[in-house]
């Protein structure tokens, strides 16, 4: 009888990638929902503005080179707070928020620099954009000013110069009204304070939305350059 070889073929398990958490994740680990009706945003104008001509292609890839920063309103919860300090970093989306009473401008001061001992956003290395509110002006503005930063105040009715920090706000107000509205459920109360939830906010949004900055290009002096785009360069 002739012999056959028979070959023992062993499988292998196939290792699934993990899931990406998302802000509905989030949302739902505080045991909120977001029942209500979500904003449709649609286009202003038939005639959009150049593509090419976005803020991405002109920020420099570094951490703390330049922040975006702006305030958030809320209801007003225990102890007075009623709004939101919100600043991002612009390379990495990394952001910080911290819980204010009001919005003078020696409070916004003294928010920031509660903001700038964590681990999130530090002192910007160029610049600052902001609007141009009162908050931003005053001890605020001579703080920048003796640490060399350039304040970048935008125009009026140039509404996409904060995007970056605009989209961090709507994403807040998701997350703080979806734990709002899930307390009210429960108790069956008005439920505003949304203070509770401010430090695990900060610290699993983070995790969400940090960005892994691609390696610099470096030059003939051996200083970091911006990875630019061909019509940039």
């Amino acid at each position: 009888m002739e012999s056959t070889d028979i070959k023992i073929v062993k499988k292998t398990k196939t290792i699934k990638p993990e899931k990406k958490v998302t802000i509905k994740d989030l949302i739902e680990s505080f045991g909120g929902n977001e029942t209500f009706t979500k904003r449709r945003y649609r286009s202003r104008s038939k005639y959009p503005r150049d593509p090419q001509n976005t803020l991405a292609d002109n920020i420099r890839l570094e951490k703390n080179a330049s922040l975006m920063i702006d305030i958030l309103e809320l209801p007003t919860a225990s102890f007075g707070f009623h709004y939101c300090l919100v600043c991002v970093d612009l390379a990495t989306h990394e952001f910080d928020i911290e819980k204010m009473k009001n919005k003078d401008s020696e409070t916004v001061l003294k928010a920031f620099q509660k903001m700038i001992d964590r681990k999130y956003i530090g002192i910007p290395k160029y610049y600052m954009i902001n609007d141009n509110g009162g908050e931003f002006k005053g001890v605020f503005h001579k703080y920048l000013w003796d640490n060399n930063v350039f304040q970048k105040t935008t125009l009026k009715g140039r509404h996409k110069s904060l995007s970056m920090v605009d989209s961090l706000i709507a994403q807040l107000g998701r997350i703080f009204n979806a734990y709002m509205n899930a307390k009210e459920e429960k108790s069956g109360k008005v439920f505003k304070n949304w203070t509770d939830i401010i430090d695990t906010v900060r610290t699993e949004l983070n995790k969400i939305r940090k960005k892994v900055l691609p390696k610099s290009v470096k030059d003939d002096n051996s200083q970091a350059l911006v990875q630019t785009t061909e019509i940039n360069k």
